[in-house]
């Protein structure tokens, strides 16, 4: 009886952690709980950083394993963050 507890908090606390992102996050891809986008990415990530860009805007935000980072995708962005 306890691992069956055990075993639902456990899917409980990754599916929290998969759906958890700062309010004021851009939006982005949702990935794969622990593992993030990396599953989805090949030998030319920026390709598939482009494709998302036209659904998802120039900043997002990606999981990359446990981690949210942000993208920056186009110059505007990253003069603007860099200024």
């Amino acid at each position: 009886m306890l691992t069956f507890i055990l075993l639902v908090f456990a899917v409980f606390v990754v599916i929290y952690c998969w759906y958890a992102r700062p309010k004021d996050a851009p939006p982005g891809p949702r990935g794969i709980p622990i593992f993030g986008i990396m599953p989805f990415l090949d030998d030319h990530p920026e390709r598939m950083f482009a494709k998302w860009s036209e659904k998802y805007g120039p900043v997002m935000t990606v999981p990359m394993g446990p981690q949210n980072w942000i993208v920056l995708n186009d110059y505007a962005s990253v003069h603007e963050v860099l200024g």
